[in-house]
């Protein structure tokens, strides 16, 4: 996927027969029997098919609520902001930190070789709690509570919509590590250019020949509690 590719630039800067009467009598209950069990499965299905369609409006409502609670109350966070740029690829990143240093809002915007894309994660003690991807036609958005829905082109040009498999949960938390342990590599590789009261200005660059020799780079912005609690200085 593309967005791994725009982490993995970062760096390099650093899964019933008939018979008789009674026969006839029991065929009969045996039918009315065999009615009441098909009905009592077709009633299921159907329940469990109302409780998907409920559960796809649930999946906006919880998604919403979740990303309310982030924006509403953004001032008391702590903002890190990531921008990396090579050749043909860039992005944009944000983390929220909360007053305890823990991360509770990620956010990748990106582009390379002519495709764009986002990934957007909400965070509570150090696991994903609602998500949303974008890349070309393929779009995914998940919530723990409710589960999630991948909506992308079935090659005919016809969108198509499928649930998310249960253990997306645990791709979204693995992903989410690869994140912190990049924010991680490259707080270590980059160098503090600028200081204010409050925060850091780090960045990395190189010059790299394409046929010609272009500069490529990722600068961090971040606040100074929360350097010091990634690095441990």
């Amino acid at each position: 996927m593309k967005k791994l590719l725009i982490l993995s630039l970062a760096l390099g800067l650093v899964a019933c027969s008939s018979g008789n009467r009674e026969t006839s009598a029991q065929d009969s209950v045996a039918s009315i029997n065999d009615t009441i069990a098909t009905t009592i499965v077709t009633e299921t299905a159907v329940n469990e098919t109302l409780e998907q369609v409920s559960d796809t409006s649930q999946l906006e409502i919880t998604f919403d609520e979740t990303a309310g609670l982030v924006f509403e109350r953004q001032e008391p966070y702590y903002t890190v902001s990531i921008t990396t740029k090579q050749y043909e690829a860039s992005s944009d990143v944000t983390w929220y930190f909360d007053t305890d240093f823990a991360p509770i809002y990620f956010k990748e915007t990106w582009a390379a070789e002519g495709n764009e894309g986002s990934t957007e994660f909400f965070i509570e003690a150090g696991n994903v709690m609602c998500a949303a991807s974008q890349e070309s036609s393929d779009e995914k958005k998940w919530c723990r509570k409710t589960g999630g829905l991948r909506i992308y082109d079935g090659g005919s040009g016809d969108l198509l919509t499928e649930l998310l498999p249960s253990g997306y949960g645990n791709d979204c938390d693995t992903e989410l590590s690869q994140y912190l342990n990049t924010l991680t590599a490259i707080l270590r590789e980059a160098e503090v250019t600028s200081t204010d009261e409050n925060s850091y200005t780090l960045r990395i660059e190189k010059t790299v020949d394409v046929g010609t020799e272009v500069t490529e780079s990722t600068e961090v912005i971040i606040p100074k509690k929360v350097y010091k609690s990634i690095i441990g200085d």
